[in-house]
């Protein structure tokens, strides 16, 4: 496995990109065509403008987020992997040493991790953690935690990452998805372990 380089934050799923992108629209808001790329690697996406890729490739569905904003809201994946079977999601961003994993099937969390150097002390573990972890940590400034964790369900995306077709979409932030039980702790979470004022 190689280095997470495409973008700090990827989805997969046991599903068609259509269906993917069915379920997005149902929980959030609209997505529209911006154009299609031979390889992931040629793709110019802008995450201020909620910029994504999708993919697919034997079946399964792959996102790419530079956003982070779908892929790093777990109760939307929880939610949707209850029609889309299998949903993992995560992201490395050694800028602000931040590093998430949800995953999660038929509309039930199995994983979640969250680390953020820069915002917290004390980082968030839900659920047993997986058998890769033992050998590659979700904390890895390549992402081969996550690499190791999507391919431990099957859902690895490098495959695809390396070979492509990809599909540009803009996701139109018209409808964010609700927040839910997992969001709120996370909220709850941060504040407490918080980094404290300069002086204090």
């Amino acid at each position: 496995m190689g280095p997470f380089v495409v973008a700090p934050a990827c989805v997969a799923a046991t599903a068609t990109m259509d269906s993917l992108l069915t379920e997005l629209r149902r929980h959030t808001g609209e997505f529209t065509v911006r154009g299609d790329v031979a390889r992931p690697d040629a793709a110019e996406l802008d995450g201020r403008q909620f910029d994504l890729l999708l993919g697919e490739r034997a079946s399964q569905a792959y996102l790419v987020d530079p956003s982070m904003v779908l892929a790093h809201d777990p109760d939307l994946l929880i939610a949707m992997s209850a029609r889309l079977g299998t949903v993992i999601a995560g992201g490395a961003e050694p800028g602000s040493g931040s590093y998430w994993l949800t995953a999660a099937r038929d509309g039930k969390p199995i994983r979640y991790v969250y680390w953020s150097a820069a915002r917290m002390t004390r980082g968030i573990s839900l659920g047993e953690p997986l058998p890769t972890e033992q050998v590659h940590p979700i904390v890895d400034r390549e992402g081969r935690g996550l690499l190791a964790a999507m391919a431990l369900f099957e859902l690895d995306p490098s495959g695809w990452l390396a070979s492509g077709p990809g599909t540009i979409m803009r996701y139109d932030f018209s409808r964010p998805a609700a927040d839910g039980p997992i969001a709120k702790m996370r909220s709850q979470h941060v504040e407490r372990y918080k980094h404290p004022d300069d002086g204090t």
